[in-house]
């Protein structure tokens, strides 16, 4: 009499021992060792999922945001990130369409503080978005200013409406427009993807130090080096630390000194 059978559908291998699984892996095996591709859909979807997986890893997704995202559980997200696992076919076609937000959870706030920034040079201010959206202006003014690296799920959302509400429509406050410009912040038709961290706004003209100090942080936390996050701006490393000392960023300053400091410990 055979066990009742505990392979799930979805897996290739497995450890039930009903007669049919045992005939299912005799079979599986022997093809294996004569070098035949096992499940090669299964393996090709898995890559594909975690092409898409390192990519929103990369937009500085959190895991708790991807799995809102997905619907996979945050234990199994943390767990084949940890383990750089294989994902199971259902994981795989979750992940492969995922929604284009996430609903819970923590993402870079990158693309809310350039909402935020090309609102501003449109005339916007932080005290009428405030008003006209009900949200805390402080909220607001932490994010525009850089002052964090993540923003959550449901204040992004927030973010991305009021942008697209009013992201062609001209602010009424000139001091606003006029402290944007001076500081290099981008209108919103200077983005095709506001949310790349690799964009690079079309200016025009680049008036000498209109670099986005927060912009160039946000690359060098995600792993680039400080000089090559300099060269993207079309400034060099000595230029981000004088605006740095310029500006009061001890952040920036700091991130140099440590890219400097490893360089040393590397070339000794």
């Amino acid at each position: 009499m055979s066990d009742a059978c505990i392979r799930r559908r979805a897996s290739t291998w497995t450890k039930c021992t009903c007669d049919d699984c045992k005939a299912w892996m005799q079979r599986l095996r022997k093809k294996h060792e004569m070098g035949a591709p096992i499940a090669a859909d299964h393996q090709a979807a898995s890559a594909a999922a975690w092409a898409v997986m390192d990519d929103l890893q990369r937009l500085g997704w959190t895991q708790a945001a991807i799995a809102s995202a997905t619907g996979i559980p945050t234990r199994a997200i943390y767990t084949a990130v940890l383990r750089r696992s294989t994902w199971s076919t259902r994981n795989a076609r979750r992940i492969l369409a995922h929604a284009p937000w996430p609903t819970a959870g923590s993402f870079s706030a990158l693309g809310s503080r350039r909402r935020l920034r090309a609102l501003a040079a449109l005339g916007w201010s932080l005290p009428e978005l405030a008003d006209r959206f009900d949200m805390p202006a402080m909220t607001l003014s932490v994010i525009r200013s850089g002052k964090t690296v993540l923003v959550h799920a449901h204040v992004a959302a927030q973010i991305r409406d009021m942008y697209d509400a009013l992201h062609m429509t001209p602010g009424p406050s000139g001091i606003t427009r006029r402290a944007a410009e001076k500081r290099g912040w981008h209108a919103p038709l200077a983005w095709d993807q506001i949310d790349e961290p690799n964009e690079m706004p079309r200016s025009g003209r680049r008036e000498r130090g209109a670099f986005d100090l927060d912009d160039w942080m946000h690359l060098v936390r995600f792993g680039e080096d400080p000089t090559r996050a300099a060269k993207r701006f079309g400034v060099t490393a000595n230029a981000i630390e004088k605006a740095a000392y310029r500006h009061n960023r001890p952040d920036v300053i700091a991130a140099l000194a440590g890219a400097r400091n490893q360089e040393r410990k590397e070339a000794s």
